[in-house]
């Protein structure tokens, strides 16, 4: 999975390389090419934690009909149960979400 942070370090290294790539050109066009690029990146980053949120919501459908089989295994069930809690948590915290505005200091 792409973190976002990762997806930052990526993009800073594109931006360095066609830097390079634009270094004659018009500050407007190296504007609008690394604009289009962050888009493009950000698009990928938040794509790759979407699917990863929708794997983890599988494990968590998966845990949650195995622990509410009858067991004869107590145990089986409990550890059902925290996987899929696990799953559940896991979705949580790789869901996209809007960043909050930047607030001057």
């Amino acid at each position: 999975m792409i973190s976002r942070d990762r997806g930052r370090r990526i993009l800073t290294a594109l931006q360095a390389a066609l830097g390079d790539v634009l270094a004659g050109s018009p500050a407007s066009t190296k504007a609008a090419v690394l604009e289009r690029l962050e888009a493009v990146v950000e698009a990928e980053v938040a794509r790759e934690r979407r699917r990863c949120v929708g794997l983890c919501e599988q494990r968590a459908t998966l845990w949650q009909k195995t622990s509410a089989t009858s067991s004869n295994v107590a145990a089986a069930r409990d550890e059902a149960r925290s996987r899929s809690n696990e799953a559940e948590y896991l979705a949580d915290v790789l869901a996209v979400r809007p960043e909050p505005d930047a607030v001057d200091a």
